[in-house]
């Protein structure tokens, strides 16, 4: 990742393109076997918007190239461990980015926030305040504890008389109100 803020380069990082070191990249470039992006922890509709459903290793640089799924053309170059780049690719990263610090660690993911037995005391607290002021409570119960405090807050400040959050509307849909719309070819 370029944090351009701080002029900082990090890993895991995605290389836009198929040019590196003025050479045009293609998937005959990838010369050290292919992996799904799922092994590597990748969210696959998140990584190059979806288009990328393998990886293929570039040995000369230890970077994954990532071709199109359907054109087979390289998008961009990944390098998710630091260590595997060899000295050509390090050599192309700082050509790359000249003025960038570049950190040859692979940060660590922010784990996933675990909830406390503390938190589940708030809420039963909030929700218990909720029922006592006539709210449905059955419509709030799976909100978070932000919208906890600001659905209290709205109901408390006297302006409000109903509060609850709204779940998605169903509707019907005759199919003869449909607007269909009729082409003719000739032929």
């Amino acid at each position: 990742m370029y944090i351009k803020k701080t002029n900082t380069f990090t890993f895991p990082h995605i290389v836009p393109g198929n040019i590196l070191g003025g050479r045009e990249h293609s998937f005959n470039s990838i010369n050290g076997g292919m992996i799904p992006v799922a092994n590597l922890n990748i969210i696959q509709s998140g990584f190059l918007g979806g288009n990328c459903l393998f990886l293929g290793k570039i040995k000369e640089y230890g970077m994954w190239g990532c071709p199109h799924y359907v054109t087979k053309k390289i998008m961009g170059f990944y390098i998710d461990d630091p260590s595997s780049l060899t000295d050509l690719g390090k050599k192309l990263l700082q050509e790359l980015y000249p003025t960038a610090n570049i950190f040859y660690e692979k940060i660590a993911p922010t784990a996933v926030r675990q909830v406390t037995q503390e938190d589940i005391d708030k809420r039963k607290k909030k929700l218990a305040e909720a029922q006592e002021l006539g709210m449905d409570v059955s419509s709030i119960v799976n909100q978070s504890i932000e919208v906890l405090d600001g659905l209290l807050a709205a109901r408390q400040s006297g302006k409000v008389t109903k509060v609850s959050v709204e779940g998605p509307v169903a509707s019907e849909t005759k199919l003869d109100e449909v607007p269909v719309v009729k082409i003719r070819r000739r032929g």
